[in-house]
């Protein structure tokens, strides 16, 4: 009997980890109770939107946790989903290697110094969005750097599908001030919204955005949303040699990174491409910028309260 127990902890051991995010339960989060059963008590606190947590088992639609990030109870048990609603949905485990600069030998030099013009930043725009939207939401920035930095602009690859409701979300919010647009992004998200995002077609936005890269020769990338998101493999590529070279990387509102499990071959290493995050205090959606962060070897991160 005890060789059999002591064999399953050697196989428990030895499989991979699962992690769950919360993505239901609005603002008051998730039920949490101290057994399996439904009928078992209550914890003391919900787990709020947006935790991260382990999976210590998982029986039927229940799911016994471990809290690793978030607010709420560190243990318990929690319905994955209840009915049609999703309550949790699975998260990639994203630990990748620390390495002092382009120390671990898969990375490339860092691109020369640029000389005899000014850096190039090519602007990455959101989810229904596009040049035109990209260079409004930037206008500040536009106006403070502009003699300073050449900004380039691509727009996303294909066009945006209203009936995705992540994307038909954004639609009806784009209208409202740019109507008459047709609005653009790189892929189609899938997954919860407020849950780590992944995408359809990720391999050929990647494609489409190193063809762009080639062409207009960037130095900087800036990505806004999805756009933000996209920048994040692409910086990946950049270091690993598998792009073009990159100097750095501009992150605003930045969605948690379910598309690192899409491409996990280029999140083994820390990315040692300098990376900006800017994260909105407010924002409910693209909440993914600590999680971003640590992907890369020296980050800096900043927040603002502005709507």
């Amino acid at each position: 009997m005890w060789a059999c127990c002591d064999l399953d902890a050697e196989l428990m051991e030895s499989l991979p980890e699962k992690r769950w995010c919360v993505v239901g339960g609005a603002d008051k989060g998730i039920l949490v109770r101290q057994g399996q059963e439904l009928s078992s008590p209550e914890a003391s606190a919900r787990l709020a939107r947006g935790a991260l947590v382990r999976q210590v088992s998982l029986v039927g639609d229940r799911l016994s946790f471990a809290k690793l990030m978030g607010e709420g109870p560190d243990t318990g048990w929690v319905s994955i989903k209840i009915k049609d609603k999703i309550l949790m949905e699975l998260a990639p485990v994203l630990e990748p290697k620390a390495v002092p600069g382009r120390e671990a030998k898969v990375f490339v030099a860092p691109p020369a110094k640029v000389e005899g013009r000014k850096p190039r930043a090519l602007c990455l725009h959101g989810t229904a969005a596009t040049e035109k939207v990209l260079r409004a939401q930037l206008m500040p920035l536009l106006k403070l750097a502009g003699d300073d930095i050449e900004f380039l602009f691509q727009d996303g690859c294909i066009d945006c599908d209203p009936k995705n409701p992540i994307v038909a979300k954004q639609i009806e919010l784009m209208t409202q001030y740019f109507p008459g647009e047709k609005f653009k992004q790189w892929a189609e998200p899938s997954g919860e919204d407020g849950g780590w995002r992944r995408y359809e077609g990720w391999e050929q936005a990647l494609r489409f955005a190193q063809e762009a890269m080639n062409k207009l020769q960037p130095d900087v990338l800036l990505g806004f949303s999805q756009g933000s998101n996209l920048a994040h493999p692409l910086a990946a590529q950049a270091a690993l040699g598998r792009g073009h070279p990159l100097h750095c990387v501009v992150h605003f509102c930045t969605t948690k990174p379910g598309w690192v499990a899409q491409t996990p071959e280029l999140f083994e290493w820390q990315i040692p491409v300098p990376a900006l995050l800017i994260a909105g205090k407010l924002d409910e959606t693209a909440t993914g910028s600590s999680e971003v962060a640590s992907s890369y070897a020296d980050p800096a991160v900043l927040s603002h309260s502005a709507l």
